[in-house]
């Protein structure tokens, strides 16, 4: 199902932008990445949980793998610079 809409996008869209709460392995960003990886033009950001997880509030927890709101919203203001 991912990439029929992946390729839908591919030469309207330049940047992709994933997130996962949880490790980047195995996750929805590899398989985009996977699709796209023939072309240089196309950029792929991933963000995921990076390292062994922690117990704690969510909300704490989202932004320490910088995966919260604020998190994603400046990441993909980096990228779109």
């Amino acid at each position: 199902m991912l990439t029929p809409f992946v390729l839908m996008l591919y030469g309207v869209v330049a940047r992709y932008f994933t997130v996962e709460d949880h490790y980047p392995e195995g996750g929805i960003g590899g398989s985009v990445a996977c699709i796209l990886s023939t072309d240089a033009n196309i950029i792929v950001k991933r963000l995921a949980v990076n390292e062994v997880p922690r117990s704690g509030p969510p909300e704490v927890l989202l932004e320490k793998y910088g995966i919260s709101s604020n998190c994603i919203v400046k990441a993909v203001y980096n990228l779109l610079q």
